[in-house]
């Protein structure tokens, strides 16, 4: 039976949205004592740091 990608994702994405929060990934966890929520931010400035990105870059975002 054929799933409606849509539709799947929009139910996966609420889902997601319910357990982690605003972020669609897992975390950076830099101690044993850092929460979910704490090491998600972490990882999205860690990724940031790694990337050279600049006011004259193009960014595509993949999801």
């Amino acid at each position: 039976m054929p799933v409606d990608a849509k539709e799947h994702y929009e139910h996966v994405t609420d889902a997601w949205k319910e357990f982690m929060g605003e972020h669609l990934h897992f975390g950076y966890f830099e101690s044993e004592d850092m929460d979910l929520a704490r090491a998600t931010e972490v990882m999205a400035d860690k990724m940031l740091e790694l990337c050279p990105i600049t006011a004259d870059s193009r960014v595509l975002d993949v999801g």
